[in-house]
């Protein structure tokens, strides 16, 4: 066992975040998230806004340490869906997403905030590179980003959960692709739920370089039909569907 999280030291993070850890191949260091646990307050993080921690080699084993804990401001909280290692060849870089913090004026289902786009990195420390700007139709950005990122060029492709409304009121989620320098984001799919198109995507993109370039493969918790679905409940929802985006 390498680490234990208790809560007898809940400033030292809780609840490891669903997604994967990163690994620095050439440090031979970990890099992980906590969904709760670090900077506790009264408001969106009475279980804790999160952190970033670090095992590092250690003997026959790893010391763990925190390098970075959530305020639930501009840098977000809740981070969720696992971290993503850049290694340029000079400095290795962490990124990821939070889904709470932020911005804030998301719209009265969205108190927490709309979710974060940020990285890491030693030297350098944490940045946020994007704050989602909520799913009123004036933004139709997307929000509450739950989910693992992939990489390519200098950019960060992910899904949200909620995104720009449909006109039914509903709204099911979202694919976005976050520039880095120009800390921008642009949604490339809206997702409607059915028919022919998932609702609520679950877990991160995966990208994959073809002969005929980029594709984003991934999955939908909802969707694919207007048929009840026993393992979700009594309500048409569907059950899930797996999907493809083209990059161009």
């Amino acid at each position: 066992m390498l680490h234990t999280f208790s809560t007898a030291h809940a400033g030292q993070g809780e609840t490891p975040a669903f997604g994967a850890l990163a690994y620095d191949a050439s440090t031979g260091a970990i890099y992980g998230e906590t969904r709760f646990g670090g900077h506790f307050d009264s408001s969106a993080c009475y279980q804790g806004c999160g952190v970033l921690f670090k095992l590092t080699p250690s003997g026959a084993g790893y010391t763990y340490g925190v390098i970075y804990v959530f305020k639930n401001g501009s840098d977000g909280s809740q981070p969720n869906g696992g971290l993503t290692l850049v290694d340029n060849g000079t400095t290795a870089t962490l990124y990821g997403n939070a889904a709470s913090g932020g911005t804030f004026n998301c719209g009265t289902s969205v108190p927490e905030g709309c979710g974060t786009v940020f990285s890491y990195s030693d030297p350098g420390g944490f940045a946020t590179i994007y704050k989602f700007k909520g799913p009123q139709p004036q933004y139709g950005d997307a929000t509450q980003p739950e989910n693992g990122l992939a990489y390519w060029n200098g950019h960060l492709y992910g899904t949200s959960l909620r995104g720009e409304p449909l006109p039914s009121g509903f709204s099911y989620g979202s694919i976005f692709d976050v520039d880095i320098k120009a800390k921008t984001d642009t949604v490339l799919h809206r997702f409607t739920n059915y028919p022919g198109d998932g609702g609520i995507p679950e877990g991160g993109p995966t990208l994959v370089r073809t002969a005929k370039g980029l594709k984003l493969y991934g999955s939908t918790f909802e969707g694919g039909s207007s048929k009840a679905c026993p393992g979700h409940n009594a309500a048409p929802t569907g059950c899930g569907t797996l999907w493809s985006y083209s990059i161009k």
